[in-house]
């Protein structure tokens, strides 16, 4: 029988751990655990990565088979309580605790033609996560995030992404200057090419093959890729735009890139 608690007092040690989760990014970074709020997060979570549930008492009254056959610890919460440790608006009532996946890095980059993104200091939480679902439908093989990113498992980028972070493999760098050149070297070694996109590149982004490993670079919102990274790729890639547009947003600009390399494949 799933084991289940019930909860009434804020005090409790489990809303208190529930809180630190999704506000602190050390506290998810020691425990390697996030929260995931909401029902289709709560569905689509593996079981094997999923460790925790945490229901208002109103919405387990109408889903308790949904919520015990997960065979997981159960926190029934009361409905008061539930709103005040939702991080949205609208709480729906249902709220999990999942173990961040493992991926292995020298795994992906050791995957055949893999197709990856490389986010340098993106900090928008909305548009990583965008970043992330997009590049599941697109078949990405990776994302990689390099140190100055927004932690891809706080609450808004987890809505944002809709799921596709428990499939989609993210690696977070957090790495020097050298450390993220001799990763690009890891890369060119295995005949992975860089793509780095900057306005004013001569060529165009729909011109080169990325039927072979590729990487796209895509830059910080306002500053674009830094001077750094950029200077680890082996070409310059732009989106030609028209009107008086000076550019696009890291995430539709990531989107084009990874669809336009999905499409190549299928060819």
């Amino acid at each position: 029988m799933t084991n289940r608690t019930v909860i009434t007092a804020a005090s409790n040690p489990k809303i208190k751990h529930v809180k630190a989760l999704l506000s602190k990014g050390k506290v998810r970074r020691s425990e390697l655990c996030f929260a995931a709020e909401g029902v289709h997060l709560f569905e689509e979570a593996p079981d094997a990565l999923l460790r925790e549930i945490y229901v208002a008492e109103s919405f387990f009254k109408t889903s308790e088979e949904a919520v015990l056959k997960k065979n997981k610890p159960v926190y029934i919460v009361e409905d008061r309580l539930f709103e005040q440790i939702s991080d949205t608006q609208s709480p729906q009532g249902i709220l999990c605790v999942v173990q961040i996946p493992y991926a292995d890095p020298m795994q992906l980059i050791g995957t055949d033609q893999p197709l990856f993104l490389l986010l340098d200091e993106i900090r928008d939480p909305g548009n990583l996560g965008t970043m992330i679902r997009t590049g599941e439908a697109a078949g990405v093989s990776g994302i990689w995030l390099t140190d100055g990113c927004a932690d891809p498992y706080q609450p808004k980028v987890v809505r944002s992404a809709m799921g596709a972070l428990y499939r989609v493999p993210v690696i977070s760098l957090n790495q020097t200057e050298e450390d993220l050149q001799q990763m690009a070297q890891i890369w060119k070694d295995k005949g992975i090419r860089l793509y780095g996109t900057l306005l004013g590149a001569v060529q165009v982004y729909d011109k080169p093959d990325y039927r072979t490993g590729t990487a796209f670079v895509i830059g910080n919102e306002s500053r674009g890729v830094s001077p750094e990274v950029l200077a680890l790729c082996d070409e310059q890639i732009r989106i030609p735009m028209r009107g008086q547009v000076e550019s696009l947003n890291a995430a539709i600009a990531a989107s084009l890139l990874m669809f336009e390399a999905a499409r190549q494949r299928r060819m």
